[in-house]
């Protein structure tokens, strides 16, 4: 009699009836959030309807939405497709984390109502499969401890994958590879396995975007991918500008044309609704308008203005300090966030549906409320006696560093911060479980 197959272990885990039980309880959280609020689009959603690339927005997410409203002329089908994909990557992370029998079932329910990611998954923009892609990579995180060299090397591979397909969907990811990286530290492998690990995530992070590098070179003469970064770093430095060095003595020509502006154009105002970045009477907009550059030139103006952003810091790195990041910090406390869905096209209109008022807020309330959460997780992971996961201390060092990274280099909206409320859900689930398991014991 023929003996049965081996299942290899992603497929066991594929055909785990318990894990589908977690995904199905997610799932229907997040098409329950969908129905209450409909699907929301942002003004950055209007290019996620369409596949194309831009200097600016992240291609992966561009290519996933774009496709699926190509394919059925349905905004909500991305809501849909992201809603499916979120569900079954959490339920993966869940079973990996050692999350079950009735702990694995209250932490699903607990992801299912939790309403920031409720939100972000009713939205037409890139948290939801940037969560996505995260959760898969810590999925694979385990693997970079395991006795065999075999899969510590492939763990790394596949973390890297993951972490470089994220940063295609929203240009933050770095920040969770350096988590990783000091995870793995902290969990004292030895310095070999350390630095190879580290080498293979990186490589494994540029492979993946290669190919949107080599695109950018063939249509723009650039490697680089976007101009995001150097912007961000323009735009949140440009109010140190007046009676700085840069306006005394300039030194490129983007420097010589910010002289023709008034002092006025150079507020903190300016900076939090990104309009040196964005608007088209600031700067870099009017110089590259002036210039009539194409693609490649305006890359280089892009990092020409990142660089005159980073000298503005380096000069007054104190009063940047002060000013920018501790206001930045604080901001999302009191700080509303709006999104307009009747900025959708005509050609898609009626095949959009909506719960509510065409306009919506992001609430600071529900943030205030998660970041004492995640308080409270940080306190108990310093102080307990108890011996947690290895995997909370990870959660709890990506949430820091992620919250410091947008901090320090980014102007701080509610989107963004509501995109950690799952992670501090997943956190203090463990933390319980962990509790809770001793104490019976």
């Amino acid at each position: 009699m023929n003996s049965l197959p081996i299942i290899p272990p992603w497929k066991a885990q594929l055909l785990d009836r318990k894990l589908w039980v977690l995904v199905g309880i997610i799932l229907v959280g997040r098409l329950a959030w969908w129905s209450y609020w409909g699907t929301l689009l942002e003004n950055d959603s209007l290019f996620y309807l369409q596949i194309g690339t831009s200097i600016y927005h992240p291609p992966l997410y561009s290519f996933f939405s774009g496709s699926i409203v190509k394919l059925t002329q349905l905004a909500d089908a991305v809501v849909w497709a992201q809603c499916l994909i979120y569900s079954m990557c959490a339920g993966l992370m869940l079973r990996r984390m050692g999350s079950r029998g009735r702990w694995g079932m209250w932490l699903a329910f607990a992801l299912a109502i939790e309403p920031c990611s409720g939100k972000l998954a009713s939205t037409v923009m890139a948290e939801t499969l940037f969560l996505s892609l995260l959760f898969l990579a810590f999925v694979a995180v385990p693997n970079l401890v395991s006795s065999s060299k075999r899969t510590w090397m492939i763990g790394a591979i596949g973390v890297g994958f993951l972490l470089g397909s994220a940063h295609l969907t929203r240009y933050v990811a770095p920040v969770f590879l350096a988590a990783v990286c000091l995870w793995l530290l902290c969990q004292r492998v030895g310095a070999k396995r350390f630095v190879l690990s580290t080498l293979l995530m990186l490589v494994a992070f540029q492979m993946v975007l290669l190919p949107i590098r080599l695109y950018n070179q063939r249509r723009a003469g650039t490697l680089q991918l976007s101009t995001f970064s150097n912007l961000s770093l323009w735009n949140s430095s440009a109010y140190l500008y007046t009676g700085s060095p840069v306006q005394q003595h300039p030194e490129t020509a983007f420097e010589e044309f910010l002289r023709t502006f008034p002092d006025t154009t150079f507020t903190l105002k300016s900076t939090w609704y990104t309009s040196h970045m964005f608007g088209d009477y600031f700067p870099y907009q009017r110089f590259l308008q002036i210039e009539k550059a194409n693609t490649a030139e305006a890359m280089a103006i892009a990092n020409a203005a990142g660089n005159t952003g980073l000298k503005l810091v380096l000069n007054s790195p104190g009063r940047h300090f002060r000013e920018f990041i501790c206001s930045n910090v604080a901001r999302p406390f009191h700080v509303r966030d709006h999104i307009y869905s009747e900025q959708i096209p005509r050609e898609l209109r009626s095949r959009v549906w909506f719960q509510k008022n065409p306009e919506h807020t992001y609430s600071p309330g529900l943030w205030i409320f998660f970041f004492l959460l995640l308080g409270v997780g940080s306190i108990w992971q310093l102080f307990s006696r108890r011996k947690f996961s290895a995997m909370t201390g990870l959660v709890l060092l990506s949430c820091w560093l992620y919250l410091i990274g947008i901090s320090i280099f980014g102007v701080i909206f509610l989107r963004f911060v509501y995109l950690l409320a799952p992670l501090i859900v997943i956190l203090l689930g463990l933390q319980m479980q962990t509790f809770f398991k001793a104490e019976a014991d």
